[in-house]
């Protein structure tokens, strides 16, 4: 298989993942049954896949570690956002021109047997399991009443940046969770940006297409977070171009890859592609050689 075969005119390389576990594999279960086989099985091809692919992964002592740390960490969740154990920080974005601070993007950790998670370690999992769109709505709402609050206290206009999942975008019912928001706080909806990640793939582009629309009527800029390391997609602005409602540019963010000798030349063609569409970027981590 991996020296692959011809079909159509092209050579065709398939690789292949597995994971396998066996009754000796699973450690001190009492509830051993063929779901729980199955289910562990599983996490072993998932484990196989995350470290490259085209591999054999085996569930063993560490393996079972792993599955049973994430899986008190998909069961503590819900508990954790009805408690308030969630922790909103405003991390500040800065005009390169003049060093002016002129807004905040909103991050997400976890309070979590007295240590701070990092969102690396639960936000893929909320994914998977939709708690994710819990926490989307906590955040927005804790980070727009943070920064509506200050701006009220100091006459300022800073402005708030909050990731949205992509599995906000199969219903409609996120326009009328941010109006409620929005409201609320009495932010302007011009000072608030709705980051698309794009760890889920957007799939029903007639629904999306609805609903950026509509979060556009309220005032809401959309940004697309981290373009070009999930399921990005350059049908987002161009649906946003061929959009009804015109209000401010989009802004675009780039996290850019390990630096190189290559890099200024990879980051003015990145450059290149906002340009020629006439949307803004906002660049973050960017190193130096």
């Amino acid at each position: 298989m991996a020296e692959g075969f011809w079909f159509d005119g092209e050579t065709l390389r398939v690789s292949v993942s597995i994971g396998a576990a066996s009754t000796a594999h699973v450690f001190d279960r009492t509830d051993l049954t063929v779901d729980t086989l199955t289910r562990v099985t599983d996490f072993a091809l998932y484990a196989a896949k995350h470290e490259g692919r085209n591999r054999c992964s085996f569930y063993d002592s560490a393996l079972e570690a792993r599955y049973n740390e994430r899986r008190a960490i998909v069961e503590e969740l819900p508990r954790a956002i009805a408690d308030g154990d969630l922790a909103v920080f405003l991390q500040p974005k800065v005009a390169m021109e003049d060093g002016r601070v002129y807004g905040f993007e909103a991050l997400v950790r976890w309070w979590r047997r007295d240590a701070l998670v990092p969102p690396g370690d639960f936000i893929s999992l909320a994914e998977e399991s939709g708690h994710v769109v819990e926490i989307d709505a906590f955040v927005l709402a804790r980070a727009t009443k943070i920064v509506a609050d200050w701006n009220r206290r100091h006459g300022t206009q800073l402005s708030i940046s909050v990731n949205l999942s992509a599995h906000h975008f199969s219903s409609t019912r996120i326009i009328s969770t941010v109006r409620k928001i929005l409201d609320g706080t009495d932010l302007p909806p011009e000072l608030l940006t709705l980051e698309i990640t794009e760890t889920v793939q957007l799939r029903d582009w007639a629904e999306v297409r609805r609903i950026l629309t509509g979060l556009r009527a309220l005032g809401c800029r959309i940004a697309v977070d981290d373009f070009g390391t999930g399921f990005s997609s350059m049908a987002i602005p161009l649906i946003m171009k061929r959009a009804p409602t015109q209000l401010p540019m989009y802004v675009f963010r780039l996290m850019n890859s390990r630096p190189s000798c290559y890099f200024s030349t990879w980051i003015s063609k990145v450059l290149h592609v906002p340009r020629e569409v006439h949307v803004s970027l906002v660049a973050i981590r960017v190193l130096t050689c």
